[in-house]
């Protein structure tokens, strides 16, 4: 008999948990036999965020952090997480502040398709002066800020984030089963 594995990654866990939650899905089945409902005209499950929507996100995010000698946003697939969140789990005034602020920060610049065509260098110009001009208090978007964290959150929740980007030691320390009190002097809190 093969020994079970115990030690699962982080990757191994979430796919078990979501296999865990996909079976109650299908035993929470409405009459139709349809899972998705139908919340303020949006279908939970459907992508949220429209094409030109997510091209625009992409292009942020991939300014913001973008792809040196460790994964950039968008290759740790931050764009389509901010999507799975707001598709799935965003509530619709949510949903309405997301899509009305990418909305807000596309006319700083003039047409979304417009900022997405541009050369990397001119779209780091306009994404640097809007920055500049929001963090100074000079262009009020608050929406900007809130983007700007949900890239660098999704980014360090990924696993090119939290793997290769920082530090990681999946156990810190030795562990040692049993020692003298007298080596620590005092017992640890955590």
């Amino acid at each position: 008999m093969k020994p079970s594995k115990l030690n699962l990654t982080r990757r191994e866990t979430m796919l078990s948990l979501l296999a865990i939650a996909s079976t109650s899905l299908v035993a929470c089945k409405d009459n139709a036999g349809d899972i998705k409902k139908n919340v303020g005209g949006f279908k939970l499950g459907d992508p949220f965020l429209n094409g030109s929507e997510m091209a625009l996100l992409t292009a942020i995010a991939g300014l913001i952090i973008p792809n040196t000698d460790t994964p950039g946003a968008v290759e740790a697939g931050v764009q389509d997480t901010i999507q799975e969140l707001l598709s799935n789990w965003g509530e619709d005034d949510v949903r309405s502040y997301w899509r009305g602020g990418l909305k807000a920060v596309s006319g700083k610049f003039g047409d979304v398709d417009d900022f997405v065509e541009l050369p990397v260098e001119k779209q780091m110009e306009l994404l640097g002066a809007l920055d500049k001009g929001v963090y100074k208090d000079e262009i009020d978007l608050p929406f900007y800020k809130d983007l700007k964290r949900a890239v660098v959150g999704a980014y360090y929740m990924s696993e090119a984030g939290a793997t290769q980007e920082l530090a990681y030691d999946p156990v810190p320390g030795d562990f040692k089963g049993c020692i003298d009190f007298d080596e620590i002097g005092k017992a640890w809190a955590t």
